[in-house]
């Protein structure tokens, strides 16, 4: 038998690895346990741009948003929308570094033939920083610019708290984000061209008025990488059933 295989069998039982979607014990020659795996949501194929969904499920009629292009590799729902709101509320080293390895595998597979000068994140307010302890966008950007070998830099504040953006109404949401991101003087300028990163892209009115933001200050261009994004139904075609 393979001393390297045994070896992973005798920690396996010291250490048991677990799943990084829902944290259960599994087989150590798993990346995430069978249930989990069963119930993913992994964005696949060929993908828009615009919204960051599989073709086969775009509705999107045109391009309203600052940021040039946004991808994720899983839709907000199943076992990665659990792992997601789990990492809302618990710093968990193991799902920061999954997801930031599926993020930069679909960038590397969608946008990896293009050139970016450093990754950013969305921030938190002081407040909601402080009742959190950190900012698990900040994590994901931080892990994901050290596997693509990118600076990370810390180039937005947000000035004060907000009402959830789930809660509101598309109208409501741009008005309860506007002008609330500030950049760092200095960090911007030059045309650079960024990867702003978020762990959930709902609406896209949070990234699009950090995007605005970075392009006001001086950016080139900015793009968006999510580790879900929430799938919304089309309504349109719904109707017409």
């Amino acid at each position: 038998m393979n001393r390297v295989y045994v070896k992973e069998v005798v920690l396996s039982f010291v250490f048991p690895k677990r799943c990084p979607f829902c944290d259960n014990v599994m087989d150590f020659r798993r990346v995430e346990c069978k249930k989990c795996a069963d119930d993913l949501g992994k964005i696949t194929g060929e993908v828009c741009l615009l919204c960051g969904y599989m073709k086969k499920d775009c509705f999107c009629k045109a391009h309203k948003h600052y940021y040039k292009a946004i991808i994720a590799p899983f839709y907000y729902e199943g076992a990665a929308g659990r792992a997601i709101r789990r990492l809302k509320h618990l710093d968990d080293e193991k799902t920061v570094n999954m997801f930031a390895e599926e993020m930069s595998r679909i960038f590397d597979e969608y946008l990896g033939h293009l050139s970016y000068d450093y990754v950013t994140s969305v921030p938190l307010s002081d407040l909601a920083y402080k009742k959190r302890g950190y900012n698990q966008a900040e994590l994901l950007a931080k892990e994901f610019a050290r596997r693509l070998s990118l600076p990370y830099r810390e180039t937005l504040s947000k000035t004060h708290e907000t009402k959830v953006q789930h809660t509101l109404t598309k109208t409501e949401r741009t008005g309860n984000l506007l002008g609330i991101f500030e950049p760092f003087i200095g960090d911007v300028s030059g045309e650079k061209r960024i990867i702003l990163i978020d762990d959930v892209k709902t609406t896209g009115a949070t990234l699009d008025e950090c995007a605005k933001t970075l392009m006001i200050a001086g950016a080139q261009e900015v793009v968006c990488v999510c580790a879900a994004i929430t799938k919304h139904e089309n309504k349109s075609e719904k109707a017409k059933q």
